[in-house]
């Protein structure tokens, strides 16, 4: 049979299975303290992603309203331009007609004073 001596001994030498499960869990803490470290540095980085983002899109949302705005006013330049020339082809016409007239009214006045 074992002394008490030994018995003494061997239980200073066993660890205890509660300080060995002590050991376990505060070493599983450590690694899942790790792991949420690094997944809430994944999602703060993902938020400034996500900002970046949100504010490339309010800025090109800013560029097409511009651009649309640049693209009525010409729109309505060019409306603009077309009438104007709708306007000057009209005179044009009226202005050949007239034209027209005249040399017709002078050929008739050169006509009758050959008579």
């Amino acid at each position: 049979m074992m002394g008490i001596q030994q018995h003494k001994h061997l239980l200073h030498h066993q660890p205890d299975p509660l300080v060995l499960e002590l050991h376990h869990l505060r070493d599983t803490l450590k690694v899942k303290d790790n792991q949420l470290g690094i997944a809430q540095a994944e999602i703060k980085a993902l938020r400034a992603i996500k900002n970046l983002k949100t504010r490339a899109v309010d800025e090109l949302e800013n560029e097409l309203n511009k651009l649309d705005e640049k693209l009525r006013l010409t729109e309505n330049l060019l409306q603009q331009k077309n009438l104007e020339i709708v306007k000057l082809k009209e005179e044009k016409k009226n202005a050949l007609a007239a034209q027209f007239a005249a040399e017709a009214t002078l050929r008739r006045v050169q006509a009758n004073q050959k008579v």
